[in-house]
């Protein structure tokens, strides 16, 4: 007469319900990471409903309860084991780890901006947040702004579906405002890398950057008005010999090209500048318009032939 040894039925019947779940994934295409999770708490539900069945059909008027060492051992291990996954879920852990096998970088355009700028403003105010820039101007009376950003990725769609998502526009008297916000960092994964935009503003409006410590590249052409650039990083500037504008930099610590006119005492060649802080002026044309940078680390000129 065989012995009904309670784990048994428990351990088999446990391995066809993973092997269904299993099988319901692959079809119905669910997430294996919850499955995994979720199904184990069954093996608990079947084990105590068999130690129920067994004593319930027991002949004996005091059953003893005799286990299948060797299911139980494996019940326990899987229990364990669910119970461990269960613990790392509620930190999170298992999230992230999901998030970094699936996670991609991408690089994505930045939505367009196209803003008409009309004769009330004398002045165009920026702050780039700490993103990379680049600045050019045109004869038209209309801001633009174009260019693609970095990001690293777990979704599908993209980060900025709007204009509104990364910039602010807002005009004030006869000031326009352009803010950047600030990146979105959503998790240790989905998050913006780099954002690398080009902004073109009209050539006779007064232009004020705050760079707060960004890389900017100034291609000013035509300048019909006064920038000025306050703390930026490195600055790289891109003009013509026939330009009518001057240069004007305080406190930069490193200057590179051009015939800089400097305050006496400062020491510079055209291919770098030494160590310390430099003042000085560099003039095309008879220097009608200013270009004036304040507090920066370096800055470079390079002319070209019109």
């Amino acid at each position: 007469m065989r012995t009904w040894r309670v784990g048994t039925f428990s351990m088999g019947a446990s391995l066809i319900f993973l092997g269904v779940f299993l099988l319901l994934t692959n079809i119905l295409r669910w997430d294996m990471t919850t499955v995994m999770i979720s199904w184990w708490p069954v093996i608990f539900i079947i084990l105590g409903v068999e130690v129920l069945l067994y004593i319930y059909f027991s002949k004996q008027e005091s059953p003893y309860v005799k286990y299948d060492i060797l299911s139980i051992f494996f019940i326990g291990i899987i229990g364990i084991m669910g119970i461990g996954l269960t613990l790392l879920q509620t930190t999170g852990l298992i999230e992230e780890a999901v998030q970094a096998m699936n996670t991609e970088t991408r690089s994505l355009d930045l939505p367009k901006v196209e803003k008409s700028i009309g004769e009330e403003v004398k002045r165009i105010v920026v702050d780039t947040n700490g993103n990379g820039l680049s600045i050019e101007t045109s004869p038209n009376k209309q801001m633009n702004l174009f260019g693609t950003y970095q990001v690293m990725m777990t979704k599908k769609e993209p980060l900025f579906k709007a204009a509104g998502d990364y910039l602010l526009t807002e005009t004030k008297g006869d000031t326009l405002y352009i803010t950047f916000k600030n990146l979105p960092d959503y998790t240790h994964y989905d998050r913006v890398n780099s954002l690398s935009a080009t902004l073109i503003v009209p050539n006779d409006i007064k232009l004020e950057v705050n760079a707060s410590g960004s890389s900017l590249s100034l291609k000013p052409r035509e300048l019909l008005s006064n920038w000025v650039v306050n703390a930026a990083s490195d600055i790289d500037i891109l003009t013509t010999e026939q330009a009518n504008m001057a240069i004007d930099v305080e406190n930069i610590q490193e200057l590179y090209d051009g015939n800089w006119n400097l305050n006496p005492g400062a020491t510079f060649t055209n291919e770098q500048a030494e160590s310390g802080r430099y003042w000085g002026t560099l003039t095309f044309g008879e220097g009608a318009h200013l270009l004036k940078i304040l507090d920066a680390y370096s800055v470079k000129v390079n002319t070209l032939p019109e």
